[in-house]
């Protein structure tokens, strides 16, 4: 799946961040995904960590997730 990263006030896309969560009996939420890209974005110095209100996360589907 990939997590869009999105900025309120502009409403402009900041991050497109591919999420791969895999696991035995393991079937990832919607916050799963937003943590982790969270944690990409932060790390990559698309975002600042203390910001999150500032933004919007969203799912979307790959061809690789269906």
């Amino acid at each position: 799946m990939d997590v869009l990263v999105i900025e309120n006030k502009s409403s402009n896309l900041i991050a497109k961040i591919p999420i791969h969560l895999l696991g035995l009996d393991f079937i990832p939420s919607e916050q799963d995904y937003f943590s982790e890209a969270w944690k990409c974005a932060v790390e990559d110095k698309f975002v600042e960590p203390n910001r999150r209100h500032e933004y919007t996360l969203q799912l979307v589907q790959t061809m690789e997730s269906r």
